[in-house]
């Protein structure tokens, strides 16, 4: 399909192929157009696929500020549980408990709350995409970073670096394509 509609836009673009020397600019052109025909002919129009990767991704970003409300919420109420849950060890003193309560509690519970309010009241999904990018690959930095230097990590560890970097980088792909909507 590709190799026929490849040639029949050659064809109406240079009149003769046999003379035309098309650039490689022209050729991704002319496979993109050729792709995106093919996508419209196979599953639908290329505006509806557009829209639901739009919807997609602002599905994405909610489930993604849910589940830091929720993070920042249990550890707001529950700072040593949340502590040993997640470490295997508990904080001792108040400052500590304190300190775990602002950090992972509130500002948890803020970035949640503001990757929801940016998607619902700016109905900016490209930002919000762009700060759960920012927020989950600067999160497996550090935990990498910690890792490296401190070892002994336990298996959640690595589960939530992997999932930082998947989530991370599921975020830049859907803002690449929501991008497009967006133009």
């Amino acid at each position: 399909m590709v190799v026929l509609c490849d040639v029949s836009i050659l064809d109406s673009y240079a009149g003769h192929r046999e003379n035309f020397q098309p650039s490689p600019c022209f050729h991704t052109s002319c496979f993109i157009y050729c792709a995106s025909y093919w996508y419209a002919e196979t599953y639908g129009d290329m505006e509806t696929h557009i829209y639901k990767r739009y919807q997609m991704a602002k599905v994405f970003v909610y489930i993604t500020g849910l589940i830091f409300l929720t993070y920042g919420a249990l550890f707001s109420v529950f700072p040593i549980e949340m502590s040993y849950w997640i470490t295997g060890s508990r904080p001792k003193g108040a400052s500590a408990i304190i300190d775990l309560r602002a950090t992972y509690g509130g500002a948890q519970f803020a970035i949640g709350a503001l990757l929801l309010l940016v998607t619902k009241l700016k109905n900016d999904v490209d930002m919000a995409l762009l700060m759960v990018a920012l927020i989950l690959l600067s999160m497996a930095f550090s935990r990498a970073l910690g890792i490296g230097f401190d070892g002994q990590a336990n298996g959640l560890m690595f589960a939530y670096l992997a999932a930082e970097i998947a989530g991370g980088l599921a975020a830049l792909y859907l803002r690449k394509s929501v991008a497009v909507k967006n133009n």
